[in-house]
């Protein structure tokens, strides 16, 4: 990658939840963003967390289901 891939990985994923919104599926799996990421779930997941802790993602954590993903924008 270019040096940055931690950075290209956050705007991936947050693109591609975007995109999931644009489609009204705003719950993909770790393992849908993973394969469009091409990236391992842990690191999707690991990924999500800080997102969210930049504020960038809120998740809502659904127990037994998906979890879904807001976008902050």
């Amino acid at each position: 990658m270019n040096g940055k891939p931690s950075a290209v990985r956050h705007h991936q994923i947050k693109r591609l939840i975007l995109d999931f919104h644009a489609s009204e599926q705003c719950d993909p799996s770790y393992e849908d963003i993973s394969f469009f990421c091409q990236v391992r779930p842990e690191t999707i997941a690991k990924v999500l967390r800080r997102l969210e802790a930049f504020g960038e993602v809120r998740v809502r954590r659904n127990p037994g289901k998906r979890n879904q993903y807001i976008i902050r924008r």
